[in-house]
């Protein structure tokens, strides 16, 4: 009971984990800095003992439309990205060392697999009478791209090199998937593919999950079965809505009134816990 989170290897997003599985098993609603004051074991614990119990608020699957609004964070990354088209802070990338035959063909349509199951994967952003707008398109195509490599060339410190290169590449927010995939190989038996995506339609944790359903439908493939993943019960675009409508009701103009005195005036300096 005394094991201390960090120590254990959690970290920022293992919290983000953590206060919602509190918040979807036991209806304790537990915050970031709330898990940073009681990293131990036991310490968590009391505190969920002594917090009120909260209906947990489920987010229902809602019917298509032709468009849907964006989200507070999607608009927000949406004006950076139109303010300087060329940054690349929103990128969020990862690179992949794979050892062994690569079936191309199966990793090709694992990802296409994915793109067709998660809405976001789909999803295109434009401005329409002053609101940004989302459109999820009913197929989009996708491709891996090949990157040639010559004797050199082939180290993984020259891909890496390479890469930073093809990442600093913009996306076009209207044109889906904004997801794009490369591919290095080294030899016959060994190769390394490098994923970009943009921050509008995905976090760490989604990439996590991503990369994960990735290798099962790429084995599975590869087996020639079909791949396995649970069922997803709620696109983003659900939360979206949800989400504006807890903004438009009076629990929602509360918070809006309580963060406009909140933040009137003259702030104070923040003291970020570390």
């Amino acid at each position: 009971m005394k094991d201390h989170f960090l120590e254990c290897g959690g970290d920022s997003l293992g919290m983000m984990r953590l206060a919602a599985r509190v918040y979807q098993e036991l209806s304790v609603d537990i915050s970031i800095k709330e898990i940073f004051d009681h990293l131990e074991l036991d310490s968590l614990c009391q505190l969920i003992q002594q917090k009120p119990q909260s209906p947990f608020a489920r987010i229902r699957p809602q019917p298509f439309q032709n468009e849907y609004p964006a989200s507070p964070a999607q608009h927000r990354i949406w004006i950076l990205d139109q303010m300087d088209t060329t940054h690349t802070v929103y990128h969020i990338s990862g690179g992949y060392e794979i050892k062994g035959l690569l079936d191309v063909d199966a990793l090709t349509k694992a990802f296409q697999l994915l793109i067709q199951r998660h809405e976001s994967l789909r999803t295109g952003f434009f401005y329409k009478d002053g609101q940004l707008k989302q459109v999820i398109s009913q197929k989009t195509s996708f491709k891996i791209n090949p990157i040639p490599l010559n004797g050199p060339e082939k180290t993984l410190k020259a891909i890496i090199v390479k890469s930073k290169a093809l990442l600093q590449k913009a996306f076009d927010l209207s044109r889906p998937p904004l997801l794009k995939a490369y591919l290095f190989e080294i030899g016959p038996k060994h190769s390394v593919l490098v994923i970009n995506i943009h921050h509008i339609i995905s976090d760490g944790w989604s990439l996590q999950i991503f990369i994960n359903e990735l290798s099962i439908c790429y084995q599975a493939l590869t087996a020639n079965q079909h791949p396995q993943l649970p069922e997803i019960h709620i696109q983003y675009k659900d939360y979206t809505l949800w989400q504006q409508q807890l903004l438009e009701s009076n629990y929602g103009q509360k918070l809006k009134k309580f963060w406009h005195q909140e933040l009137s005036g003259e702030l104070s300096r923040i003291d970020f816990p570390t």
